[in-house]
């Protein structure tokens, strides 16, 4: 059994490195929808506290203090909620921070092995060409 070339031998480790790139890129694109779907209801809790805090601002006349009470008690929920919401998207931008910088290592060493297999095929044409040059040589020299 003739031996594989080296180009052939490291594509097993291309398939590899090219399996780890995807499977990165997959887990990035997760974390971008994380992060979307954190800031969408970060958005939604600032958007309920803002019309609340509104409605409870323009309306202290004729309220019971009951009732004042609850209104403040339930701002305060809603601020300690939003405050609670952006810590998740901290986390969720850590996370997409951490994803990216592992698929582009990955997208590297995918490109890296790519090149390397390149001038791999290079060399063994080059290889292949000087042995065929001398194959021709020997053959036009016997035949004189």
């Amino acid at each position: 059994m003739p031996e594989e070339k080296r180009s052939q031998r490291l594509q097993v480790v291309v398939d590899i490195a090219e399996q780890t790139e995807n499977e990165a890129a997959a887990f990035f694109d997760a974390a971008k929808s994380a992060l979307h779907r954190e800031l969408s209801a970060l958005e939604s809790i600032d958007n309920y506290y803002a019309d609340y805090h509104r409605q409870f601002s323009g309306e202290k006349k004729g309220v019971r203090a009951a009732d004042l009470m609850k209104s403040r008690e339930f701002l305060t929920r809603l601020a300690q909620m939003r405050d609670a919401q952006r810590l998740k998207v901290d986390l969720a931008e850590r996370d997409l921070q951490a994803a990216q910088e592992q698929w582009h290592k990955s997208h590297l060493k995918h490109k890296g092995l790519n090149d390397l297999i390149g001038r791999y095929r290079s060399e063994e044409c080059r290889q292949l060409d000087i042995a065929e040059q001398k194959h021709l040589d020997e053959w036009i020299t016997f035949q004189r």
